[in-house]
């Protein structure tokens, strides 16, 4: 016959296995590990255009594989050398009209 202590012993091992496997969740390290979580590829993005516009100008920039970015500031802060952007490969080079047409419809 099972000893009455040796039962309890066992349940009591079973309850806290289960209670401690089924709360936890990987750390976000583990998830990149796995391919859970994509962390983005950034290159570095040299000014190659300068445009002036109305109230500021706008700073065009590209990076490895055709990759390209826009940023418009004003004309007090300018425009940065070169910056970190993400890998977007194959891009096309923005127009700036474009870019203000587009800004135009969404405020109306």
């Amino acid at each position: 016959m099972v000893n009455k202590s040796f039962i309890i012993l066992i349940v009591a091992w079973l309850m806290t296995f289960t209670s401690h496997s089924v709360g936890k969740d990987y750390t976000r390290q583990q998830k990149i590990w796995q391919g859970i979580i994509k962390e983005p590829v950034y290159t570095t993005c040299r000014l190659k255009k300068i445009a002036h516009y109305k109230n500021g100008i706008a700073c065009i920039y590209i990076g490895s594989q055709k990759t390209y970015e826009i940023e418009f500031t004003n004309t007090r802060i300018g425009c940065p050398k070169s910056y970190k952007c993400i890998l977007k490969p194959n891009g096309t080079e923005p127009s700036i009209d474009d870019v203000m047409k587009s800004l135009r419809d969404i405020a109306k």
